[in-house]
């Protein structure tokens, strides 16, 4: 043993093999430890993405409905007999599920359609310069919406996928990461749109 010994601690290869071995060992477990902080921070960053897409669908649907009750006072107007058809106008408040979000936006599309029967009920209306900005309003608003439900659905489709893909999946269960719900349509907007000429 003492043999050995000393002709390690002699012999200038052994020590240069090593002083490698040691320095690659450190190098391997500091890539790991690099590797496991980068993966931690993006599974935390990217639930923050989430939630601030799902903040912009909030907006969305919210500048929607205030487009819609601007719509619909101007179509007050010309048919205050329908006034009942409209009194559902929906009131978008923060801390909606997404569930609760879909649900709102398919409310907000049967009004749309019967502001729509409205227009066509009253030729007068559907010229008004005033009833076709905010058509047009309506159009950008829900352009808005379906490209921030774009936004939030591939965050949440990324989120989702890096959480059960190895080995970011041990970072994921180590930290508690959960999956999100997409937001979908509801089977009311799935349906074809019927068409009465």
């Amino acid at each position: 043993m003492e043999i050995i010994l000393m002709e390690i601690s002699t012999n200038p290869n052994i020590i240069r093999i090593a002083i490698v071995l040691v320095v690659a060992v450190v190098i391997a477990l500091l890539s790991v430890l690099s590797w496991y902080i980068r993966t931690a921070n993006e599974l935390r960053r990217k639930p923050i993405e989430i939630e601030q897409a799902l903040s912009n669908i909030d907006v969305s649907l919210a500048k929607r409905a205030d487009t819609l009750r601007k719509q619909l006072d101007v179509t007050k107007a010309y048919a205050t007999h329908e006034l009942d058809t409209f009194s559902a106008i929906v009131k978008i408040r923060k801390g909606m599920t997404v569930q609760e979000l879909q649900e709102a936006s398919a409310q907000m599309d049967e009004i749309q359609s019967r502001i729509n029967a409205v227009a066509e009920a009253y030729p007068e209306l559907h010229s008004s310069k005033n009833f076709l900005q905010l058509q047009a309003a309506i159009n950008t608003c829900e352009a808005d919406l379906a490209a921030t439900r774009r936004i939030y659905n591939a965050n949440v489709s990324e989120f989702n996928q890096m959480i059960v893909q190895f080995p970011t999946t041990i970072v994921a269960n180590k930290i508690g990461c959960q999956k999100f719900a997409s937001f979908e349509a509801t089977q009311t907007q799935r349906n074809d749109v019927e068409m009465a000429f």
